[in-house]
């Protein structure tokens, strides 16, 4: 049994997306297996607080300008370098006393308390790759406008800088997919670190997600629903999706948007002008899970380098053939023309000849049979497993 400290930027119940739920599902799944764990987290929206949920030791700091734009700025160059994190992080390790530390996110943390924690403490350092934030400030390299960054200012280049340096101290780095790694490894990152993949897991009952395919191929219907779930931001590929989906010359369809953001105004005005559009606004929980049972196809048509993709394992779990563009870790959760079709991102005829595949019942048919030979690849058992077999090799 070990005493295992994870860090990240927020936690359950603040879930901002698939960062916060892989955390909980790891933090959970350790526990379930004996191991002692503990969160620390810079989300509280009152003084620093302690209490405990589904038996993980929460610790919750707050930073009290990251929701006041005006200063945010500023604080952008505070996170460089962090100290006025160090005093309860300081609290939380002679408290918990973990023998190692799990970080994830550390917006408004700082990456520079990897130094730190090896120096004052000497306890090992693992760092899980969740996007690409250390190299760029916005993860995306797409500007505020939906244009592509092309040219990185002084701040950008400060902020690769000196993370690249924090990351010497970090003893292993993991990350969900190859291109994570091989990004960071290609920009110098991490270059003292052991580099790991291990991809995300979902919570899943292989013998259910085979019934649920099962009974929903015996479904004969004439209409086809297409599935986005995810942050409404230009990053995301939403333009690009709906331009194509309204080319449809398929009345006996629809395009279910989930999410909230800065489009939220934009993807409610498209559903105003085509009635196939259906947009329900931020889902998650039991309400995420009914919505990906009633698609019959995922688009993820991002026009950023995702790390990974989340959302397309919880739509194995249904069954659910992906369509994803050809950037990133995608490709690498996607088995292309089994159990998705990658397009070339930006490319509209390529996702819309994928789109009008997969309005054919036997297509989809042929590639939920595909994914039950694929999704366990994806548990969360497999995951946790992964990581706690990284965790012992450390200890030992």
């Amino acid at each position: 049994m070990s005493k295992i400290l994870l860090i990240n930027t927020y936690y359950y119940p603040n879930m901002i997306g698939g960062t916060e739920y892989s955390t909980k599902l790891l933090a959970e799944g350790l526990i379930s297996r004996g191991h002692d764990v503990a969160v620390f987290t810079c989300d509280s929206s009152n003084n620093f607080l302690k209490e405990e949920i589904n038996n993980v030791i929460v610790y919750r700091d707050k930073i009290k300008v990251k929701n006041k734009s005006w200063l945010k700025p500023i604080y952008k160059f505070i996170e460089l370098d962090n100290k006025f994190i160090l005093k309860k992080l300081d609290y939380v390790i002679q408290e918990f006393r973990p023998e190692l530390i799990n970080t994830q996110n550390l917006y408004y943390i700082s990456p520079a308390i990897w130094k730190y924690i090896k120096v004052k403490y000497g306890i090992p350092v693992v760092h899980t790759i969740r996007d690409l934030w250390l190299y760029c400030p916005r993860a995306t390299f797409i500007k505020r406008n939906g244009n592509e960054c092309k040219k990185r200012n002084i701040y950008c280049k400060l902020h690769e800088f000196i993370n690249k340096k924090h990351s010497n101290y970090v003893d292993v780095v993991t990350a969900p997919s190859q291109y994570t790694l091989d990004f960071f490894e290609e920009k110098s990152y991490f270059i003292n670190s052991k580099k790991i993949v291990i991809p995300n897991g979902v919570d899943i009952n292989i013998n259910d997600t085979f019934e649920f395919i099962s009974n929903r191929n015996k479904i004969n219907k004439n209409n086809v629903v297409y599935i986005f779930i995810g942050s409404l931001i230009y990053s995301k590929g939403l333009h690009w999706l709906i331009e194509t989906f309204k080319e449809l010359n398929n009345e006996n369809s629809n395009l279910i948007i989930c999410g909230d953001g800065p489009l939220k105004e934009y993807v409610i005005k498209q559903a105003e002008l085509d009635n196939r559009i259906i947009y329900k606004g931020y889902v998650s929980g039991k309400e995420k899970e009914e919505i990906l049972k009633q698609g019959d196809v995922l688009v993820i048509p991002s026009i950023w380098n995702e790390t990974f993709g989340r959302v397309i394992i919880e739509a194995y779990k249904y069954g659910m053939p992906v369509i994803g563009s050809n950037l990133g870790g995608i490709p690498e959760v996607i088995k292309n023309g089994e159990t998705g079709i990658i397009v070339e991102a930006n490319n509209k005829n390529q996702l819309r000849n994928a789109m009008e595949y997969f309005a054919s019942r036997e297509n989809q048919i042929k590639y939920r049979e595909n994914i039950k030979k694929y999704i366990n690849k994806f548990s969360i058992n497999e995951n946790i497993s992964s990581y706690e077999k990284l965790y012992i090799d450390i200890l030992s």
